[in-house]
């Protein structure tokens, strides 16, 4: 159980973090096109997965904590960094970058799926439905 909830806390913080990415970007943008469009449909997407993870922690008597993130701390940093000395006019930069982060987000939760050795089904699902949504996010990002 210990486990689980550590699991579910990692998840839950890392899509956080990938949900306030997308909309730092949104902002710093200020652009009304199909990434700007793609963009808000995956922070409403983040968003209902933080609900769902919210309300799974709850049920295992915690609340998610923002910890064990100095990795992902320092990766949204740097991605953060890149953004700022990005201009406007770098579409195919920042599709790069949200690409790479997707993958980043595929491999981070496969090897913590594996890690925490998780056995509940419940949970193995909602960890694969948000890989699935980065895989599809490559495939979009890579048409535009």
């Amino acid at each position: 159980m210990k486990e689980e909830l550590e699991f579910l806390e990692y998840l839950y913080n890392m899509i956080k973090l990938e949900r306030d990415s997308l909309l730092r970007i949104i902002k710093m943008r200020k652009k009304d096109d199909n990434l700007s469009f793609f963009l808000k449909e995956q922070v409403i997407n983040y968003r209902k997965f933080i609900i769902s993870l919210d309300k799974m922690i709850e049920t295992r008597k915690s609340k998610a904590e923002n910890n064990g993130l100095s990795l992902l701390a320092k990766m949204a940093s740097h991605v953060g960094a890149k953004l700022t000395v990005l201009n406007e006019n770098s579409y195919d930069d920042i599709l790069d970058i949200l690409i790479h982060r997707s993958n980043v987000c595929i491999d981070e939760i496969n090897t913590k799926l594996k890690e925490y050795n998780i056995e509940s089904k419940t949970i193995i699902n909602l960890a694969q439905r948000f890989i699935d949504v980065q895989r599809s996010n490559v495939i979009e990002l890579n048409k535009m």
